[in-house]
């Protein structure tokens, strides 16, 4: 469907995923595993890793329908990115919802995160692809997962920004914000700007003109 079939088809379904021979066959870097902000990745391992458990599209106890998963899968998590995965595109390796907790807690081991600042790009069951804050309480990435959070599209008017659970899953520094350094230069240039005014403004006003009052009297 993604026009690898060539690929597919030229793999041993009977053999691992990283037999000699599918291995060999595997050893392509396919783009749409990959986050194209990603410019770090050099490897084959894929920025896209499904989570599976309980309220996901991918449960334990067999596969789900799209008519069984709530509202035609649009609140239904299917894969989430990961940062330097270490996990092939083609290894059945996947994040289940309590490691996925863990590791937003913890900030170790295969885990949620992203190479964006501010947002991650989130895959759900009706194929499409969301952007939600990078910071967001644990507690409501947990409901996320679960399928309990009725209105994605305003996920921002749901986050407690009070929360003692808050977590920042971009992996790579904010850009610099300035802040109170930038009204602290605001007002030094400011001053220097008034300054060199005054001073140009002294400079250029008419000097007095001497008059001598003569000492002897006049006749």
């Amino acid at each position: 469907m993604m026009e690898y079939g060539k690929i597919y088809d030229s793999l041993n379904k009977d053999e691992p995923w990283n037999s000699p021979h599918n291995a060999k066959i595997l050893n392509y870097k396919l783009p749409e595993f990959f986050c194209p902000r990603d410019t770090n990745k050099d490897d084959l391992s894929t920025s896209y890793i499904a989570i599976i458990g309980p309220g996901t599209a991918w449960r334990e106890d067999g596969p789900v329908k799209l008519s069984d998963l709530p509202d035609g899968g649009k609140l239904t998590i299917m894969a989430v990115e990961v940062v330097d995965s270490g996990v092939h595109c083609a290894e059945p390796r996947d994040i289940t919802v309590d490691e996925a907790l863990e590791g937003l807690k913890t900030g170790k081991g295969l885990r949620i995160s992203t190479v964006h600042n501010n947002r991650i790009n989130i895959l759900f069951a009706n194929a499409a692809v969301c952007p939600l804050p990078a910071r967001m309480p644990i507690s409501l990435w947990k409901k996320l997962l679960a399928g309990e959070v009725k209105d994605i599209d305003n996920i921002e008017e749901q986050i407690d920004k009070s929360a003692s659970d808050i977590v920042d899953i971009s992996v790579y520094a904010p850009p610099y914000e300035p802040g109170k350094w930038k009204i602290i230069l605001g007002a030094i240039v400011w001053l220097l700007s008034v300054g060199l005014l005054f001073h140009r403004a002294l400079k250029s006003r008419p000097k007095p003109v001497k008059i001598e009052i003569a000492k002897d009297p006049v006749g």
